[in-house]
């Protein structure tokens, strides 16, 4: 069930990093931690704030959602943490 889940929140991004060499997974990640803040995100990961904002449209292309909207950030969150603990 916690692989569907997965699949279903961010199986889209997972194999465009794969297929690519991507990193968008992690960008996600500490976009997540920063509360979503753009500033912080390109604090955090060195990027301007721009990139991260051109990135972020990105995933959202590619995932098919907005990140930001409080649902689906709940759904991205919760698949990040279950992922983690899926590898460990």
């Amino acid at each position: 069930a916690a692989a569907g889940f997965i699949d279903l929140t961010l199986g889209k991004l997972i194999r465009y990093d794969r297929a690519h060499g991507t990193e968008y997974v992690q960008l996600l990640r500490t976009f997540m931690k920063n509360e979503c803040n753009v500033i912080q995100t390109a604090g955090a990961l060195y990027f301007h704030r721009n990139t991260v904002k051109k990135k972020i449209t990105l995933i959202e292309e590619i995932l098919g959602y907005d990140v930001t909207l409080n649902e689906n950030r709940f759904r991205i969150i919760l698949a990040l943490y279950l992922s983690k603990l899926q590898s460990k």
